[in-house]
């Protein structure tokens, strides 16, 4: 089993690329949203920014309970995790409620979202690191949920905890030179002639 690491800012295309692979090779592919991994809004003491729980921030993601599922991954063992992100649970934001995902072992996991390079301990643990890039004007045109604050914690975060971790990726892709569909074709090609051959 890989795991492979892919980053970058909300609306560049993570999710549209990791599904794309997934549906292309569901026996190969598996994708672990990131998102996923955020703590609840109930819990206490979340980082804050004008009044606001910063869900662009790093403390938000339930670090350890992720690499506790990465190892069990590993071990052969399936794993069930609670999800409201993206395709696995597309109504979320009409009924808030988080739904019971399982995740079986495949040879190559996906692990996408904003900060899938900005942990160390994380990226010990990939076989390969992507970061799909894009400007600022784009991916906030892509944004389908507008945030109030939008100039006051999106932008920031993105530049403060997501832009550097372009450094730790492999292969940066943009977006704005190419389509997701391309970034999907040349992920596959490279993952396939790294890791499956």
């Amino acid at each position: 089993m890989k795991f492979i690491g892919i980053a970058g800012g909300s609306g560049v295309g993570k999710s549209t690329l990791c599904y794309g692979l997934v549906d292309a090779e569901p026996e190969v592919f598996e994708v672990l949203n990131l998102d996923d991994y955020q703590y609840r809004k109930d819990v206490p003491n979340l980082p804050v920014i004008h009044g606001q729980i910063n869900w662009d921030h790093p403390d938000i993601i339930r670090w350890s309970d992720l690499m506790a599922d990465l190892n069990k991954l590993r071990s052969g063992k399936s794993i069930t995790i609670d999800v409201w992100s993206h395709r696995s649970n597309s109504n979320y934001f009409k009924h808030g409620q988080m739904i019971s995902r399982t995740l079986q072992p495949r040879p190559i996991v996906l692990i996408e979202g904003y900060l899938a390079l900005y942990n160390s301990k994380l990226n010990e643990q990939y076989a390969r690191k992507y970061y799909i890039d894009l400007n600022e004007a784009t991916r906030a045109g892509r944004r389908k949920d507008k945030v109030i604050y939008e100039d006051d914690i999106v932008i920031p975060m993105h530049n403060k905890y997501v832009e550097p971790t372009k450094k730790n990726a492999d292969i940066i892709f943009n977006v704005g030179q190419m389509s997701i569909k391309e970034v999907q074709r040349k992920v596959k090609e490279d993952i396939i002639a790294a890791f499956l051959l």
